[in-house]
């Protein structure tokens, strides 16, 4: 949403695109708490940052700004049980699992965690079996980043007989799960497309120092119903190091409604200096950024 920029309830700026308190959409919020949390470790001595942190907590939930946390410790809040997400999901490394539960009454927030988990140690893939008393059958893709492969990677399964050899399956690099800029990915109802990549100079007031990366997308919904599709929060660069996402602008993660055009949407990413190689997960593909 373009906005006056001399507006006085304007939170923040990304390029030419300025968000204020109201309306912020969906998730917004959090992005911007996290946008003046970072900016206030890059710059401790601005006030500003800390007066328009409140004022976003103030605004949404009445808490201070020390009060902000990932998991609240209140002990008046009642909280589900724990809910297994995934390994390496959210923030989490490959070998923990992300978990999230929530918490109620109103005023407390949904909290999440890194736990340890044998299914994220123990490989679940069978390995190929040697036995020569087994027959098997030639190998059958069953699609890109499917089961527990990687993005970018394709699940293969095959059947053995006789009836005590067990159904194998196996995760292989494949070509046509990786993708390049400018190349469309067909998604279910999405059409998603990475037209851009570069390192902005400035995030509003923010000098990036070059540990920002922007990739700016193109989507389109394919089916006959309005859709919100979820883009990626996280990339990777040739050390499988994960980098999360800052902040976004445009149609990411806002209603696309069918037979209208391409919309576009940038996420700006936090990544090291020394990052190289880097490349984003989509569903089960992989496009590579060219960094």
């Amino acid at each position: 949403m373009e906005l006056d920029p001399n507006n006085p309830e304007i939170l923040f700026q990304v390029g030419n695109i300025y968000f204020t308190i109201m309306p912020l959409a969906t998730g917004a919020k959090e992005w911007a708490i996290r946008y003046y949390k970072r900016a206030i470790e890059l710059d401790p001595n601005n006030l500003l940052y800390q007066e328009k942190l409140n004022k976003i907590l103030a605004k949404f939930s009445n808490e201070k700004t020390e009060s902000f946390s990932e998991e609240k410790q209140n002990t008046q809040c009642s909280c589900s049980e724990w809910k297994n997400l995934g390994c390496g999901k959210g923030n989490c490394p490959f070998d923990k699992m992300y978990q999230t539960r929530l918490c109620s009454p109103t005023g407390c927030q949904e909290e999440k965690r890194c736990v340890k988990d044998e299914s994220c140690i123990t490989p679940i893939i069978q390995k190929e079996k040697e036995s020569n008393n087994c027959i098997c059958s030639q190998w059958i893709n069953k699609g890109c980043g499917k089961g527990d492969c990687k993005a970018g990677e394709m699940l293969q399964e095959r059947n053995c007989s006789p009836f005590d050899c067990a159904e194998e399956s196996r995760c292989i690099e494949d070509k046509s799960c990786i993708y390049s800029i400018n190349q469309e990915i067909i998604i279910g109802n999405l059409s998603v497309k990475v037209i851009n990549v570069k390192y902005p100079e400035w995030i509003g007031d923010i000098n990036t120092e070059g540990k920002f990366i922007e990739v700016i997308f193109e989507l389109k919904n394919l089916g006959k119903e309005a859709e919100v599709f979820s883009l990626p929060s996280e990339i990777y660069d040739n050390e499988n190091r994960k980098f999360s996402e800052f902040s976004f602008w445009g149609y990411c993660g806002m209603l696309l409604k069918p037979g209208f055009p391409a919309k576009q949407c940038g996420i700006i990413y936090e990544v090291a200096k020394d990052s190289k190689g880097l490349k984003i997960p989509i569903e089960g593909f992989l496009v590579n950024l060219g960094f």
